[in-house]
């Protein structure tokens, strides 16, 4: 009985020591790794904030990767290491600092320096043991969903199996030209460089392959991934005329082109012109009330009736220093007000001509207004665009006004 004991502890012991050992060498099969905080390159601190957060959270479920939870950033790293450029030297450095086999580190850009833009993420991997820099994955992220958690933890975990060559087959995709961006089952997963982009951690199984370039047509093939070997795609786009790439409904992509015309009504023109029209003709009315209060004046109405009916210009009576029985005073209130009405009648023509001008161009605007389309990233269309300008012009004793429409 107690030597059957005795193998029984035995065996117990024996089979403990190869578990723990068989948990040991599992856990040291694993790599660890650090995903680096990445940088962004134009200071979109909080979109490269959050895709570092969803590529932390893909990491813990990549085959084989042990996650240093720690949160550093590669500019930290690289100044506390006091490396000047992204090299194998200082990534080996920090690496040794860490005590890590693997480091992730990337950065993201506009894709665009114009208004619209999305971003471009670029993502590269370190292998300690190797001292080889490895491949480099991209992605592009719809600017919308560039900080919405849901829609980058997929993104992250397909940009990481790719990176590892985990989980998944390899695609080679080469293009007859030497930029065009891949879209594998409707998501960007890269661009193709020097004809040629490979695809690593796919998914085994039928998938859809579609290939833009600028200029170019669309390429779109079905591809059966093998989880062993290569699979290929060899894809040949054909140019397209350059009005054929700048159709209506067009979008935005990667490289920056935006071809999206939109509708333009010069209707604002004619309102706007209409309200010119309106405010000459309060100025008209202004102008009549002036002359008029000057005509029924008391001082001038009792110099004029004292001038004699023969005069033809009272005006030019009392600068002339004629008096007629009125005081200097008088006389010099006399010259004032005929300087008052002269200016004011002047004024009133102009207000006439520009209520005439620009009330006719206002109607006919609103009459014929079409729907002009223009391109908003075209320099031409943008230094042709529509003016309006009324310019008056005042000569002695006379005035006159031009009106420059175009559009």
């Amino acid at each position: 009985m107690r030597l059957v004991t005795t193998w029984l502890v035995s065996t117990l012991c024996l089979a403990s020591f190869v578990g723990v050992l068989g948990a040991a060498n599992h856990a040291s099969a694993d790599a660890s790794v650090i995903v680096l905080g990445l940088r962004s390159v134009e200071g979109d601190d909080d979109v490269a904030n959050a895709v570092t957060d969803a590529l932390r959270d893909a990491a813990h479920g990549v085959p084989g990767w042990q996650l240093l939870d720690r949160a550093l950033s590669m500019a930290q790293m690289s100044l506390a290491h006091g490396c000047d450029d992204i090299d194998a030297s200082c990534l080996s450095e920090i690496a040794k600092g860490l005590a890590v086999d693997r480091v992730v580190y990337g950065t993201v850009r506009r894709t665009s320096a114009r208004a619209e833009y999305d971003y471009q993420l670029a993502l590269s991997i370190f292998d300690a043991s190797s001292g080889s820099m490895g491949s480099t994955e991209t992605d592009i992220i719809p600017r919308g969903q560039a900080e919405n958690p849901e829609t980058l933890r997929p993104r992250a975990a397909s940009l990481l199996g790719r990176l590892s060559g985990a989980g998944g087959g390899s695609l080679a995709i080469q293009v007859n030209v030497g930029t065009a961006e891949v879209r594998l089952d409707g998501q960007v997963v890269g661009q193709t460089r020097d004809h040629v982009l490979v695809l690593e951690g796919v998914a085994p199984g039928e998938h859809q392959v579609d290939i833009r370039a600028v200029g170019y047509g669309t390429f779109s093939q079905r591809v059966n991934v093998s989880s062993t070997g290569q699979s290929s795609v060899i894809a040949t786009v054909s140019s397209v005329p350059a009005e054929s790439a700048e159709e209506p409904g067009s979008q935005s992509n990667a490289y920056g082109t935006d071809a999206t015309p939109h509708k333009k009504s010069l209707r604002w023109l004619g309102y706007t012109l209409l309200g010119v029209g309106g405010a000459s003709l309060i100025g008209v009315a202004a102008s009549w009330l002036v002359i008029n209060g000057v005509n029924g004046n008391a001082t001038f109405t009792k110099y004029s009736d004292r001038v004699s009916k023969d005069v033809p210009d009272i005006c030019a009576t009392a600068k002339a220093g004629m008096a007629y029985g009125a005081s200097p005073q008088e006389v010099k209130d006399v010259v004032n007000m005929c300087r008052r009405g002269s200016t004011f009648e002047v004024l009133q023509w102009v207000f006439l001509g520009t209520a005439l001008v620009s009330g006719g161009i206002g109607a006919y605007v609103l009459v014929t207004d079409k729907e002009r389309t223009r391109d908003t990233t075209n320099a031409d269309a943008r230094a042709t665009a529509s003016t309006f300008a009324l310019t008056p012009s005042f000569g002695r004793g006379s005035a006159s006004l031009s009106a420059r429409l175009a559009f």
